[in-house]
């Protein structure tokens, strides 16, 4: 048998009511019949699931299909070059899960969701664009289906620039560099774009095959510089010269080549042996792959 108010649909008004009188089935309306008799007349009675026994109307009365609460209070927090996050007010307790769709207002790309479970009111979004604007809503739903209120909350926000990192200069210590001394190399990084979540620079001694420096650093704020230096290194007799490049994470670079400085240095003097006192080099450091 057809569905009770698949039969009813011709004779009855199907405008969605936010303040249903009655939901069926529930523990106060578990009868269907009942729950009609003790309706008042335009009182809209929600349909959880589909019924089969047939009814007869003598009152005028608003059958729609059941579909729960929405929530409200949107809002979009913690926005960063590549995430955000959502959190909104789950106000009944009659959903099954919450569908949460967003798509870059721009229209680039198809529109992506998440399922989750009932009750949830936050949600991370990552794997965003920086410096993109997107659009999110949040869906209340009853089983499987992706049928929610037509006027949910729509909320927009855009994400942050990146960071833009620069290799501002390079120098040797001591300079000039002296063969059989002990030298490091300094440099200066700078952000040219928002402030950044960290980022991970290596230094290689071209000439000599070693790499002697690979670690992560820490957030710098838009326009600031820091100084930085890397391991010792014996510069080895009559060596005639010192290549050395810095390379900061190449995918962040405030233009082209600006990640990456190589400087030559040339050494002088001569040294019968090795100055004592320098940081071991005999085993390589290990590179980033960039």
């Amino acid at each position: 048998m057809e569905p009770a108010f698949v039969l009813l649909a011709g004779l009855l008004s199907t405008a969605v009511s936010a303040d249903a009188a009655f939901i069926y089935p529930t523990p106060e309306c578990d009868d269907l019949v009942d729950c009609v008799e003790r309706a008042e007349p335009g009182t809209a009675l929600r349909l959880r699931a589909p019924v089969d026994q047939p009814l007869e109307v003598t009152k005028e009365m608003r059958f729609e299909p059941f579909l729960p609460g929405p929530p409200t209070h949107l809002s979009v927090t913690d926005i960063g070059h590549t995430e955000m996050t959502l959190r909104w007010r789950d106000n009944r307790i009659d959903e099954t899960g919450y569908y949460v769709k967003f798509w870059d207002t721009a229209k680039t790309a198809p529109p992506r969701e998440f399922r989750l479970g009932p009750s949830t009111e936050m949600k991370r979004v990552d794997s965003l664009l920086p410096a993109r604007g997107y659009a999110f809503t949040v869906c209340a739903v009853l089983g499987e289906t992706r049928d929610c209120y037509p006027y949910q909350d729509i909320r927009t926000a855009t994400t942050a620039p990146e960071a833009r990192f620069r290799v501002d200069d390079v120098w040797p210590s001591p300079d000039p560099p002296t063969a059989g001394e002990c030298m490091r190399v300094k440099w200066r990084e700078c952000n040219d774009g928002e402030k950044s979540a960290g980022h991970v620079t290596a230094v290689y001694v071209n000439s000599l095959g070693l790499t002697v420096h690979s670690a992560r650093h820490g957030s710098l704020d838009r326009g600031e510089c820091e100084e930085r230096r890397s391991g010792g290194f014996y510069i080895p007799y009559a060596s005639g010269g010192v290549e050395v490049t810095v390379l900061i994470d190449s995918t962040r670079c405030s233009g082209f080549g600006s990640c990456e400085r190589t400087e030559q240095f040339k050494t002088e003097g001569v040294a019968d042996k090795p100055q004592e006192g320098c940081d071991d080099t005999s085993a390589n450091l290990p590179g980033f792959d960039f």
